[in-house]
C-alpha cells in the first residue's frame, strides 16, 4: 500500500492535481455544477474526470440520496481520484463509447476534457445518449489562446527556447475557443437548446516557475 501511494505521488496524475487544479480546476467546478444544475438526489456522470475535481463538487450537491461517476481513459488520474474520494464511482473507459445504457444520468458534465478527445462529435453524441431526456448536459473549455494574456505569452516562450512541437503542445487545450466552432460540434452530435457562455476565472499560481513546471510535467 505504502508503495502505491509513493507511486501515485510520483505521477505526472499528482502533479496535475497538486498544481493545476487549485491554480485552475477546482475554481470552474463550481461553475461547471452551477450551469448544469446539480442538485441532491440527482444521478451525475463526469466525463473525463481528471482526478476529481468536478465530481467532488457534483458530490457534494446530490448528497447522499445520489450519486456520481467519474470517467477517464488515463488509470493515473483515477489512481490519484480515487485516493481522494472514495465516495464517487470511477470508471476507466472512453468518451467515445460511454459505457452506461441510455438515458441514466441527470446531468453530464465535462471539463476540459473535450479539447483532447479524438472524435469530438461523437463523444457529445454519447453525452447526449446517456442524459435523460429532461437532464441537462454542461461542458467547459478554455477560450482562445491570443485571448489568455499568460498562455500566450508561454506559448510564445516554449517556441523560442523549447521548439515548435513544444508550442503546438501548449495551443491544443484552446483549440475550441472559437464560439462557433463548439456550436457547430454540439450540432453535429445533435445537440439543441443550446447556450453557449463566455465566463472568466481568474487563475493563480504561487510564481511564475509553478506554472511552467505544471505546464511542462503536468
Amino acid at each position: 500500500m505504502q508503495h502505491e501511494a509513493d507511486a501515485i505521488q510520483h505521477s505526472p496524475a499528482w502533479i496535475y492535481q497538486t498544481t493545476l487544479v487549485p491554480a485552475i480546476f477546482a475554481k470552474w467546478a463550481s461553475v461547471v455544477a452551477d450551469a448544469a444544475g446539480i442538485k441532491s438526489g440527482q444521478h451525475v456522470l463526469d466525463v473525463a474526470c481528471g482526478t476529481g475535481v468536478l465530481a467532488g463538487e457534483a458530490l457534494q450537491r446530490v448528497g447522499s440520496l445520489g450519486s456520481v461517476t467519474g470517467l477517464d481513459l488515463n488509470p493515473d488520474m483515477l489512481a490519484v481520484a480515487s485516493s481522494l474520494a472514495a465516495d464517487i464511482h470511477w470508471q476507466n473507459g472512453n468518451s467515445e463509447n460511454l459505457p452506461f445504457p441510455d438515458g441514466v444520468f441527470d446531468a453530464v458534465v465535462s471539463q476540459f476534457g473535450l479539447m483532447f478527445f479524438g472524435d469530438k462529435v461523437k463523444a457529445i453524441s454519447e453525452i447526449l445518449r446517456t442524459v435523460k431526456p429532461d437532464g441537462k448536459i454542461a461542458v467547459a473549455v478554455h477560450g482562445l489562446l491570443n485571448d489568455i494574456p499568460v498562455y500566450r505569452s508561454l506559448a510564445q516562450i516554449f517556441k523560442t527556447y523549447i521548439g515548435e512541437n513544444a508550442a503546438e503542445l501548449m495551443n491544443e487545450p484552446f483549440c475550441l475557443g472559437d464560439p462557433d466552432q463548439l456550436r457547430d460540434i454540439f450540432v453535429d452530435a445533435g445537440a439543441n437548446n443550446l447556450n453557449i457562455l463566455k465566463t472568466t476565472v481568474l487563475a493563480r499560481f504561487p510564481d511564475l516557475d509553478t506554472l511552467i513546471d505544471a505546464e511542462l510535467k503536468g
